[in-house]
């Protein structure tokens, strides 16, 4: 039962891709994903060129733009490199490497669609607080390692929260927060799927599956939610988030969805027949690898690795 729910949900977040070239992404009817405008211009950042509180910084930028038109890929190298290339093939997608190692320059281009920054720590809670904030309140997650370049743009700080969690965040700005997507997600892998939750103005949190924070942040959640992160066991993830009708998806290790899901994917249907009067006796068959369900592994090495 328990893959079955996962498969579902990863087959709806595939569902929100159209058919059909559009400026919009399509949705069907009361989705809760989010959506902007379909990118044109990808401006590329190799994740190997920055340090990781930088990375933050970028990631946190990539899920603001992303409100209004995706404007940022960060290429993780294998699976992300190949999936950027058929971008720029068949979707017509321009990459520009103009700020490839510049993230003062990336920052200074967009400096006017940001309205400050938000101060936390690296892989502690008070990421998971940044996070959680940057959507609602406009602004980009900087560590103190990095006040050099918001002082040098002359950016604003919004808020400190190096002192405080997820609950604070839930207790002082629910009503900014998204009731139809939450990241479950813990601190130590704040680089990845954060652009998301800024995206999608959600709460970016954790804390053990059957604790009464938890409890809570579920209970606020619309029926027909979806959860996007992982935490320690599958089925008491899986369970948890089911019984208050929220579906998951495996993602925790995944980046660049604020801009993979503002894109239309067109579909396509191959027959091998000599003659075409073969084609009204053929079946197709589609083969699934494993259950389908995990969003990172798709996206990483998936097209990559020869273990598939």
């Amino acid at each position: 039962m328990t893959r079955h729910v996962l498969m579902l949900a990863h087959v709806l977040f595939c569902m929100n891709f159209a058919l059909t070239a559009q400026t919009t992404p399509h949705r069907v009817t009361n989705s809760p994903y989010p959506y902007s405008q379909v990118p044109d211009t990808l401006f590329i950042i190799r994740d190997g060129d920055f340090s990781e509180a930088e990375r933050l910084t970028i990631q946190s930028l990539q899920g603001l733009l992303a409100k209004e038109k995706p404007r940022i890929y960060r290429d993780r190298g294998v699976g992300y490199s190949i999936w950027l290339q058929d971008l720029m093939n068949n979707y017509g997608i321009v990459a520009d490497d103009s700020y490839s190692k510049d993230l003062l320059g990336l920052v200074t281009h967009f400096q006017d669609k940001i309205s400050g920054y938000i101060l936390c720590d690296l892989h502690e809670t008070s990421s998971n607080a940044a996070l959680s904030l940057c959507g609602p309140l406009n602004a980009i997650a900087v560590t103190p390692g990095q006040l050099e370049l918001v002082d040098e743009l002359d950016l604003p700080m919004i808020e400190d929260v190096i002192s405080k969690d997820e609950s604070w965040v839930l207790d002082n700005h629910d009503e900014k927060l998204s009731n139809r997507v939450v990241i479950y997600q813990k601190p130590e892998k704040d680089l990845f799927l954060g652009d998301y939750s800024i995206f999608a103005n959600a709460l970016h949190f954790f804390s053990p599956i059957s604790s009464s924070f938890t409890n809570k942040v579920f209970s606020r959640m619309e029926n027909n939610s979806v959860l996007l992160g992982w935490g320690d066991d599958e089925h008491e993830t899986v369970s948890a988030a089911s019984s208050f009708s929220i579906h998951v998806h495996p993602a925790d290790w995944a980046v660049n969805l604020s801009t993979l899901s503002n894109l239309n994917v067109a579909f396509h249907q191959k027959t091998y027949c000599d003659e075409p009067g073969e084609q009204q006796n053929v079946h197709t068959v589609c083969f699934v690898m494993t259950d389908g369900d995990n969003i990172q592994w798709t996206l990483g090495d998936f097209s990559t690795s020869e273990k598939w």
